[in-house]
């Protein structure tokens, strides 16, 4: 049985989805064309294999290994630390296609962190990231964290983009990364 609730095809019905999962960034845009256009459905994540997919083909991605991570032992146990009730795992779906992923994590001192921001490449470029990216920081907000940290390479340049759009300013390192150009991020709540 499909788990995951029926994504709406209609702005009315997206902005109801909405309110009933909690994705404040779920609406109807214009685009610079003046064509109406609809953001995907963003949802909490019920379905562990499929956020196991996107995980994986996330780091396949990325072109280096996260065992440093790690990464083997969190997909083993998804949720893990993403769990409810101060972790959060959001989908985002395109019709019946998962387009993307990510994850919250409580850190110590009412700190948390975004991880595993991930877009297929078919549906990149739509600001399908940004409405992920603004979903966490919402999820952040509601479970009461002070701050959102993150982490990422300098090779990233769009998502070190989106990040300085959405007010993250860079931070002195609060994990071991042993990668060249990694580079850190919080934003405050």
């Amino acid at each position: 049985m499909d788990e995951r609730p029926h994504v709406p095809d209609t702005a009315a019905g997206l902005a109801r989805a909405c309110i009933v999962y909690g994705a404040p960034s779920i609406m109807n845009q214009t685009s610079a064309h003046g064509l109406s256009r609809q953001i995907p459905g963003i949802v909490p994540a019920t379905d562990m294999a499929v956020v196991r997919i996107l995980f994986e083909e996330y780091s396949k991605g990325l072109g280096f290994s996260l065992c440093f991570q790690n990464f083997d032992q969190e997909l083993a146990e998804l949720p893990g630390r993403y769990a409810p009730p101060m972790g959060g795992l959001w989908l985002a779906w395109v019709g019946e296609m998962a387009a993307g992923c990510v994850a919250l994590r409580p850190l110590e001192n009412g700190l948390c962190e975004m991880k595993r921001l991930y877009v297929r490449p078919a549906h990149a470029g739509h600001g399908l990231g940004r409405a992920l990216a603004e979903t966490a920081v919402a999820g952040a907000r509601e479970r009461g964290f002070a701050a959102i940290r993150l982490d990422t390479l300098e090779s990233m340049t769009a998502a070190n983009a989106l990040y300085q759009k959405l007010g993250f300013g860079r931070i002195d390192p609060y994990c071991l990364t042993p990668l060249d150009g990694a580079l850190h991020y919080e934003l405050a709540l």
